[in-house]
């Protein structure tokens, strides 16, 4: 099973004469895109080979661009055919055929990059905090054959796409169930192979109360921004960026202690899959304003990403499981209902008299072996990509940032959080 890791690398500042080589290939490229992109559009039914030799010989004769260049930005115009409906600026696509990662006499790392005629031009890399990330992540045996360079604020970047093989997870005797909120990101049960309740705690508390009050911050100047405030307009983006790095962290954070814990009890994982848990009126689901956002402030797609990659590294299986009735089933009678939901927080059966709070009797049906086997669906092969130069797709880096031992946040049973 390949895994994929992407990591920046920031460059040194290049000379005049390459930057002109960089900005002109970046150009060339991006335009080659958007021609090919467009007569995808206009040849609808066409594959990719048709698509190929309909556009190969106009593209290299009017861009002037190599033979690798032009095939990749036709399998980029082809990656991006279902994602949008123009192209305007994208990053260059460098499969291993244009480059080469090499190191000086001195022991300074480069890039070596095809030009236009076929020749290279050197690009120093910085060694900074990210070139020290990337150097661990090859000693655990990741390597690479393929780069994005990606040109962002004007100056240009490599983003790295490492591999790594791993084996297929082995199932494990116990289970840890997921189960997602609103007000605690995971409420935790851990599951003996008897069935038994070993443990249940929470994480990502925090998560919920700092993105309440992000909120009510951008409101507050958004208000503001709309009549023209050009502070406000900077300090919103400057929290959307700081709300997304918190996020990002927090979820890499809550899914290393999730697996911690799956390797101490020596457990695998199952979680809630809720793919579709966005809500809003244009996916015609409302649930009213305020639900909405509650709703679409839980970053489960950031959190379940974060637990299958560290998930997979470490041996562990996750599974992802249906969340129809989770919060309704009594694990001890099996009695199903909504008479069983006396208020968000607490769970009260009307058979046989059982009370819990809701969160974490939805984290034991998960984890109880006793659903359904159409029920679960194995996310072991989420992560794995093909080995082919078209699994590279996307600029946006996705290496876990932070991810650093975190303090539990260990809630009681009678706190109150809304379960949605």
């Amino acid at each position: 099973m390949i895994q994929n890791r992407n990591i920046q690398l920031n460059l040194l500042e290049p000379t005049n004469v390459k930057s002109l080589i960089l900005n002109t290939l970046f150009e060339s490229y991006n335009l080659a895109c958007s021609d090919i992109f467009n007569q995808l559009l206009l040849l609808k039914g066409i594959t990719q080979t048709e698509l190929h030799h309909a556009t190969y010989k106009t593209i290299r004769d009017k861009y002037k661009l190599p033979a690798d260049y032009t095939i990749s930005a036709r399998v980029t115009a082809w990656n991006r055919r279902k994602l949008t409906k123009q192209i305007k600026t994208i990053p260059v696509r460098l499969t291993n055929k244009l480059f080469r990662y090499k190191q000086t006499p001195r022991g300074n790392p480069i890039i070596a990059m095809t030009s236009f005629n076929r020749k290279r031009f050197v690009l120093p890399i910085k060694q900074d905090n990210t070139f020290k990330r990337f150097k661990e992540i090859e000693a655990e045996g990741y390597n690479f054959n393929s780069l994005l360079l990606i040109k962002k604020n004007k100056k240009y970047i490599l983003q790295v796409v490492m591999q790594k093989d791993f084996p297929i997870p082995q199932t494990r005797p116990n289970t840890i169930g997921i189960d997602i909120g609103s007000a605690n990101l995971c409420a935790i049960s851990i599951l003996d192979s008897g069935k038994r309740i070993v443990k249940q705690l929470y994480f990502g508390r925090d998560v919920a109360i700092r993105q309440h009050k992000i909120s009510n911050r951008r409101a507050l100047l958004q208000s503001k921004a709309d009549k023209g405030s050009s502070k406000a307009i900077k300090a919103l983006k400057r929290i959307r960026r700081n709300q997304r790095n918190f996020v990002n962290t927090r979820s890499w954070q809550v899914a290393t202690d999730v697996v911690k814990l799956a390797l101490k009890y020596n457990a695998n994982i199952s979680i809630e899959d809720l793919k579709r848990l966005k809500t809003g009126r244009r996916l015609r689901n409302s649930k009213g304003k305020k639900v909405n956002k509650l709703i679409n402030r839980i970053p489960y797609a950031r959190f379940f990403h974060a637990l299958d990659c560290i998930a997979l590294r470490n041996n562990i299986l996750v599974s992802r499981v249906t969340p129809h009735y989770t919060s309704q089933r009594c694990y001890k009678c099996g009695n199903i209902t909504k008479k069983n939901l006396v208020k968000y927080s607490l769970f009260r059966c009307v058979g046989c008299g059982f009370t819990a709070h809701r969160d974490r009797l939805a984290s034991v049906n998960v984890a109880n072996p006793v659903l359904e086997r159409k029920d679960l669906v194995s996310t072991a092969n989420s992560v794995q990509t093909s080995k082919t130069e078209d699994s590279v797709t996307s600029p946006v880096c996705v290496d876990e940032i932070g991810m650093f031992d975190d303090v539990h946040l260990n809630v009681p049973l009678e706190a109150k959080s809304p379960h949605l």
